[in-house]
């Protein structure tokens, strides 16, 4: 399970027994309530932050694996296409992102948007 917090952290729980399988931060972002989503395959976490950037997490690794400068200020909204390598990005602008999946290998990537896989 994927849970997030008014203190913007995110938290990957064991969907049988509710244990915690790992966590990670965010920077803060008052009166903002963060929105993450697991990647289709389920093996990576993506969130907004408070300082408008966006970060990717894998959950076996435990660590962040990218993040992309957003330029539409603090996610509210976070969505991933059902059959694409495409999640969309909202708060008052929209904004649709494809990930260069071949730098997720690297220890941290960015990427603009429409940057292409």
């Amino acid at each position: 399970m994927l849970l997030t917090t008014t203190n913007n952290n995110i938290y990957i729980l064991d969907a049988y027994g509710g244990e915690k399988r790992c966590g990670f931060s965010l920077e803060p972002s008052p009166n903002v309530t963060m929105e993450a989503t697991f990647t289709p395959d389920g093996q990576y976490v993506v969130s907004g932050s408070g300082d408008g950037t966006l970060h990717a997490w894998s959950i076996n690794m435990r660590n962040e694996v990218a993040s992309w400068t957003s330029h539409i200020g603090v996610t509210a909204c976070l969505k991933w296409a059902p059959r694409r390598a495409m999640f969309v990005a909202a708060s008052t602008v929209l904004t649709f992102w494809i990930p260069d999946f071949s730098k997720l290998n690297s220890q941290q990537s960015t990427a603009e948007p429409g940057d292409g896989v």
